[in-house]
């Protein structure tokens, strides 16, 4: 039985050093330091290669877009019913359709 309650004593007593030397270990935290200078830039790595050309259209060949003297669309020399400035004083908007074909509005 005293050999049992001499452990327990040795125990605790280490348990208890050990968490005194926790608080003696640790101190109050100090000022932070100035920032260091940035270091030099790293080397610019190889140049990729270019991708594949893409296909061309059906015909490959772009239509011509004008503005006719009174004032209107011309594509591929059809005169558009949409003038160039409208009415209102906006200009249309000219896309290509899904299918391939320059619309205007």
């Amino acid at each position: 039985m005293k050999k049992l309650f001499l452990a327990l004593i040795c125990i605790l007593l280490s348990l208890s050093l050990f968490a005194c030397d926790d608080e003696v270990v640790q101190g109050p935290q100090g000022e932070k330091g100035e920032t260091g200078e940035q270091g030099p830039q790293g080397e610019q790595g190889p140049q990729g290669e270019q991708g594949p050309q893409g296909e061309k259209g059906e015909d490959g060949i772009s239509p011509t877009v004008n503005v006719s003297e009174d004032g209107y669309w011309v594509i591929n020399g059809e005169k558009t019913e949409y003038k160039a400035v409208g009415t209102d004083g906006v200009t249309p908007t000219v896309v290509i359709s899904e299918d391939g074909y320059w619309v205007i509005n």
